[in-house]
């Protein structure tokens, strides 16, 4: 077994803040947890799930954001398909346990293979975020969730435009620039 790590954690762009005297992350902690075969998969995400729903979920003090485990095999890790997280994967994950070379079985997807049906995908996902973060209190630790939502919202519309160009620029700063270089969207 290995253990990946992606995301903004693995880009050491997550984002903290102090809340009542304590660092907490506001960013998705997205974890990879590479298993030996499908059946053990199976039983990780059959377990997983029934801890939500028990209310057992895993919980850390220091995250304030959600955390995401995929179960894959090293084949899943193969034949996993033209995506941002994909490409993000690829470039930028951390093996934090485990097999060191488990990253070479992921495909070397170009950011201009991302069809864009998976660019809108993405969108959607960051305006269900968005509509999340209308309905949060103004203040303390929710309405910092809120305005991380809002923020990574911004990030991944420069990431989907600079992919309409063929193009997945590195780390948010960049991505930002990259967006602002293109100017306004056709039309608005």
């Amino acid at each position: 077994m290995a253990l990946l790590l992606s995301g903004s954690h693995a880009t050491r762009e997550a984002v903290w803040a102090s809340v009542a005297g304590n660092d907490v992350s506001l960013s998705d902690l997205d974890l990879y947890a590479v298993m030996r075969d499908e059946d053990a998969c199976k039983t990780a995400r059959t377990r997983a799930r029934a801890r939500r729903a028990s209310g057992r979920a895993i919980r850390c003090d220091a995250l304030a954001g959600p955390l995401e485990i995929a179960f894959v095999t090293r084949e899943g890790l193969a034949a996993m398909p033209a995506r941002p997280g994909t490409v993000d994967l690829a470039r930028q994950g951390r093996v934090l346990h485990g097999d060191a070379g488990v990253l070479d079985a992921l495909p070397r997807w170009t950011p201009a293979a991302i069809p864009a049906e998976e660019r809108l995908l993405l969108l959607e996902n960051r305006a269900f975020e968005l509509l999340w973060a209308l309905s949060c209190a103004s203040e303390g630790l929710p309405a910092l969730r809120a305005r991380h939502a809002v923020l990574k919202t911004a990030l991944d519309l420069a990431l989907v435009r600079a992919l309409a160009q063929g193009d997945a620029t590195q780390g948010a700063a960049a991505r930002v620039a990259a967006a602002r270089a293109l100017g306004a969207p056709a039309g608005v």
